[in-house]
């Protein structure tokens, strides 16, 4: 037929309930697609929301231990014994002063995480 300037046309027929599978495989596939990256994703973002916390947990613990110790020397903290000739034979540590210190670097602490209202992570594309 294609001598004499014909050209076959194919008409397929599908019916409805083909139609229906084929959309239902292909919603199916693309759900698989989809959860397959969820799961690729899921774990770079556990690392970096990891990481951005760990970074703004260290940053707010040194703010805190800084403003609380400043002021402070070693002696506050630290008192030489020493014998007759002058020399030093015993530290005495004044724990009372040190455990109000802790005290204050975790409420300072507390009170800074507090004021905390979001953190964003930044996901690189590449």
């Amino acid at each position: 037929m294609e001598r004499f300037g014909f050209q076959r046309r194919f008409h397929f027929k599908i019916g409805k309930t083909k139609i229906k599978w084929i959309i239902i495989i292909l919603i199916m596939l693309v759900m698989l697609v989809i959860h397959f990256l969820d799961d690729a994703v899921e774990d770079t973002l556990h690392v970096l929301c990891d990481a951005k916390v760990e970074s703004i947990g260290i940053t707010i613990s040194n703010r805190a231990i800084d403003e609380v110790m400043n002021g402070l020397t070693y002696e506050d903290l630290v008192t030489f014994v020493k014998n007759e000739e002058g020399k030093i034979v015993a530290l005495k540590s004044n724990i009372v002063k040190m455990n109000q210190i802790a005290s204050e670097i975790a409420v300072k602490i507390q009170e800074m995480y507090d004021k905390i209202d979001k953190i964003y992570v930044y996901v690189p594309l590449r």
